[in-house]
């Protein structure tokens, strides 16, 4: 599914400006995936903690979503209701 779901990115990605950083005005949720090994989870917890966002951990893989969809809809569902 991820395989085919994911496409190349546009060359202009690496030449124009972002713009201001989304984070910074619109509230941040952040699931981590505590045993991940391919985004460190200490790393994103920093990032979510920059970001002033709001964290759950879930003990699984890169995966997440697949493996414990549970935990992703209800981390939907509540960052929906705020």
């Amino acid at each position: 599914m991820l395989a085919a779901a994911q496409k190349p990115i546009a060359a202009r990605v690496c030449t124009d400006p972002a713009g201001p950083p989304a984070w910074r005005t619109v509230p941040s949720w952040f699931l981590v995936s505590t045993k991940d090994r391919m985004i460190d989870p200490d790393l994103l917890c920093f990032m979510a903690a920059r970001a002033g966002g709001t964290t759950v951990q879930v003990r699984s893989g890169h995966a997440t979503p697949v493996t414990h969809p549970d935990e992703v809809v209800a981390l939907i569902e509540a960052a929906s209701r705020r």
